[in-house]
């Protein structure tokens, strides 16, 4: 039924067990012979989380020339499986350090210290200059590649022996660390990328912590002294884990040691008897570490408690370091190095009594329909423990016939449950499906489900669309349902902009084939692909892609990066939004002549009637001239007329509003001044007239009188003169304008009481032609705080406002009284309203009038108020 688990298992120390499992047999396909790749003759590289592998020929070998070894060197780029991408021909400086960025990025570091960023299909993609200012006599002697958490960094061991450390390769930006004293070759050296850059560096016995502004001795703990036993071992190798917590040190005397990142705790020191310098250390997880040998076709493990595990090999191989294992890469296979996890071991151990290993054995005699099922599902004690066992055991498994077996157990389990929590069920089993589809040949990425969680499944589906495996990234979105803009969408996304680089795809037929897939997702963003395809220089195609952009302001951008200015304005219109119509507007008149500007704006009236609005407020000028074009005349007076308010000479004004009459005339389709006459445009022309008969006779008053007239109303004007005592001029001024009765009546009235001449108001109060009432009085005594002027005229007003002005005036009681006697209990509602945070007595009184007038009681007089 299945794979047997334990057969690749390999026992270490007591009861620890680590397994080394074969992934793929490599299928190095792409040499020029078909003969395969021979490890000894290249140097390797393999990316992290089951990336893609880098090889080029090592010149450090002298080596024939044959096919499958050309004279000019190449970096070949396989997946995991042996599978050729692409191919890059080498033919820039000495290469230093090849290695891999997070993002899957080839990096290529040169004697110089130039890093080259190559695409996983080859492509050239950026050229960082890295020793520019710090001397340009320094050459990159070795280098490393590591990871932090700003992204992939890079340090250098320059031939002055000084180490210069870049964080970020992206950004570029160096930092040279401290130099530590004495003279001489470093003998080995690595970075600890943990919460900060740090570099480990041996020389002459010595193991140096070094950093941008220190740098202090470390002093490992070696049982075994130098050859005269007392001196320390030279370091010839360093090894520091991915996480930076653990060191691992060779010794020129074939010692491995051990112990914490910091040197103060040592886990174990192993005699190897091998004194040559390791060609590579790797740390397996946390829990031990793998030696590889150049000249010795033997894999030694070494775990923290010093117990060894040797592994004959039949070819070179290079060790590929992951967070929880190590990838074991040869000439013919691809293989897992790892510590076999606590419940695989539970289950599958010999004589494990663990739930977990209860429950198998009762789903394998349950499929085998026999009774000891029952008795093994009795055995246990935990069943939900045992269920957790099985999942967790199933998602460290590589082949997927175990995997089925130890879900099936664990469903099985389930069935015994009354109350069980699914979701880590589900989410293993959709997990596995995961893994057992980037696992296969033709994706080539075997991850482990630890490796799955740390990673996350965006940035899977991220790596498998750099890999253009579209088909399964679609399909993992869309079974995991992951929202936007990380699912379909974003997938779909990719696809099409790589569709638009198919240059040989007719660009009208290719349109309607994005279209016709991406139509039924709403998230995506044509833009996006239109902007590629513009940047690939197909401008017909990026113009047919931004018609089915639905946000309009995207569209509307994209059409004006793309040039089609008619098109953008169209589609602004159509928005009906008003600061989208503007904005186009505005880019659109920083890229075109005036006069090209105005005949696109005139075909859309809206645009049109905005950019005239704007135009009014921020530029006159501007419009005058759109005016003069359109023969809009009264657009044309209303400027005038606006000048005429902004001038500060009076002849100007005077000339503006002039100016404007005309324009009112020409209006009216007539010639001279007087044409607007019953016309439509009657009012306005009159009104122009008007105000400059009102300026030059406020010239006049300014003159006669030494006050200030100008840019007074006629009201006003009129005002000033009656609180002045010039009641002839305002009499004569009330001639000429035609002011009313009535309106004169008012300002004089209001006159009298800004200068608090009641006085005179009594005396006009005692003409015998009033026009209008003694209201005018009352308004004006209580406007300006004369409440017994007021109360002189309130027994004169009619009777249906008397009650409103003694409430105004404070006599809440009179009031009260006057409403009493009227019945009128909407009033006495209103007294009730305005007094009774006033006056609480009074309020008290008037509800009780409030409730002798309401209907249930109409005499009103049965209770005595007052």
């Amino acid at each position: 039924m299945s794979v047997h688990v334990t057969a690749d298992w390999h026992e270490i120390g007591s009861g620890q067990f680590f397994r080394k499992t074969e992934l793929y047999l490599m299928e190095w396909q792409g040499t020029r012979d078909r003969s395969g790749i021979d490890l000894e003759n290249f140097a390797l590289v393999g990316a992290s989380y089951g990336g893609p592998i880098a090889i080029i020929r090592d010149e450090s070998k002298v080596t024939r020339v044959t096919v499958a070894i050309p004279p000019k060197p190449i970096i070949s780029i396989y997946n995991a499986t042996g599978r050729l991408i692409s191919a890059i021909n080498w033919d820039s400086g000495v290469l230093v350090k090849m290695g891999w960025s997070s993002s899957e990025d080839l990096i290529c570091i040169q004697e110089d210290g130039n890093i080259l960023v190559y695409s996983l299909f080859g492509q050239l993609k950026d050229t960082v200059h890295c020793f520019s200012g710090t001397g340009s006599k320094q050459k990159a002697y070795e280098a490393e590649i590591f990871y932090t958490m700003k992204g992939t960094g890079v340090a250098y061991l320059t031939t002055k022996q000084n180490f210069i450390v870049i964080n970020d390769y992206k950004l570029a930006k160096t930092r040279t660390f401290h130099r530590v004293p004495g003279e001489g070759l470093f003998s080995a050296w690595a970075v600890i990328s943990a919460k900060e850059t740090k570099i480990l560096a041996a020389r002459d016995g010595c193991l140096f912590l070094i950093d941008p502004g220190h740098c202090s001795e470390l002093k490992p703990i070696f049982s075994f002294s130098g050859a005269d036993g007392i001196n320390p071992p030279n370091i010839t190798y360093i090894s520091v884990s991915l996480n930076g917590e653990h060191l691992a040190l060779f010794t020129d005397t074939g010692l491995l040691w051990l112990g914490a990142g910091n040197c103060e705790t040592k886990y174990a020191e192993i005699p190897t008897s091998i004194n040559k310098r390791p060609k590579q250390i790797v740390w397996c997880g946390k829990e031990g570490v793998l030696v590889n040998w150049d000249s010795i076709p033997t894999l030694l493990l070494v775990d923290r408690e010093g117990q060894k595990l040797t592994f004959p090999m039949d070819s070179k191989f290079y060790l590929a370091p992951e967070i929880d294992s190590v990838r074991l890469i040869t000439n013919s296979y691809h293989e897992i190095v790892q510590r076999v996890p606590e419940d695989t071991r539970l289950i599958f151990g010999i004589g494990s009594l663990a739930p977990g290993s209860w429950l198998l054995e009762a789903y394998k005699e349950f499929h085998q329909r026999t009774s000891k099922a029952d008795e093994y599902i009795r055995c246990i004690t935990n069943i939900e423990k045992a269920v957790e066992q099985c999942i967790s055991a199933a998602g460290y498994e590589f082949h997927p016939q175990n995997q089925k077996l130890l879900m099936r157990a664990a469903h099985f389990g389930k069935l015994w449950l009354t109350k069980y929590n699914t979701e880590s069920y589900v989410h293993m089993a959709q997990m596995l499906r995961i893994i057992n589809a980037v696992k296969d040949y033709k994706i080539g990425i075997p991850l482990t489900f630890t490796q799955l969680e740390h990673m996350r499944v965006s940035v899977l589906i991220d790596r498998l669309l750099l890999r253009r495996h579209y088909a399964l990234a679609y399909a993992m979105a869309e079974n995991l349902r992951l929202p936007d803009p990380t699912g379909r969408s974003r997938v779909l996304a990719h696809w099409a902009c790589y569709k638009v680089g198919q240059m040989h795809i007719e660009d009208g037929r290719l349109a309607n084939e994005i279209y016709a897939k991406l139509k039924s997702d709403t998230g995506v963003s044509y833009s996006e692909i239109a902007e590629k395809a513009f940047e690939l220089g197909r401008k017909k195609l990026a113009l047919s892609l931004a018609q089915y952009e639905m946000r309009k302001s995207v569209q509307v951008s994209l059409f004006l990066k793309l040039g089609d200015r008619k098109r953008a304005l169209e589609k602004a219109v159509e928005s009906g939004d008003s600061n989208l119509i503007y904005d186009c507007l505005f880019k659109i008149r920083k890229e075109i002549p005036l006069s090209d500007f105005q005949i696109l704006v005139r075909t859309y009236p809206t645009a049109y009637t905005l950019y005239v609005n704007y135009s009014r407020i921020t530029n006159l000028e501007a419009a005058r001239r759109i005016f003069e074009i359109d023969d809009d005349f009264p657009s044309l007076a209303e400027l005038f007329i606006h000048e005429s308010t902004t001038e500060k000479r009076l002849e100007s004004r005077i000339s503006s509003l002039q100016s404007a009459q005309q324009m009112y005339v020409k209006a009216e389709g007539g010639s001279q001044t007087k044409d607007y006459r019953k016309g439509k445009y009657e009012f306005l022309g009159s009104s122009c007239e008007e105000e400059i008969k009102l300026l030059k006779q406020q010239q006049t008053l300014e003159q006669q009188f030494g006050l200030p007239f100008m840019n007074l109303s006629l009201r006003e004007t009129l005002k000033r003169l009656l609180m002045n005592k010039e009641t002839k001029g305002a009499e004569k001024m009330r001639a000429d304008f035609k002011v009313t009765d009535r309106v004169f009546w008012l300002i004089r009235i209001s006159s009298l009481g800004e200068v608090r001449d009641w006085t005179e108001l009594e005396k006009l109060s005692k003409q015998k032609k009033i026009p209008g009432g003694f209201e005018d009085f009352v308004e004006v005594s209580l406007q300006y705080g004369n409440v017994e002027e007021a109360l002189k005229y309130l027994p004169k007003v009619k009777e249906d406002l008397q009650v409103k002005y003694y409430v105004e005036a404070g006599c809440y009681e009179t009031a009260a009284d006057i409403a009493f006697a009227q019945k009128d209990e909407m009033n006495l509602q209103y007294i009730y309203s305005k007094c009774v945070t006033v006056d609480r007595e009074v309020a008290l009184k008037v509800k009780t009038m409030i409730e002798n007038v309401k209907p249930s009681n109409p005499s009103g007089s049965a209770i005595q108020i007052w």
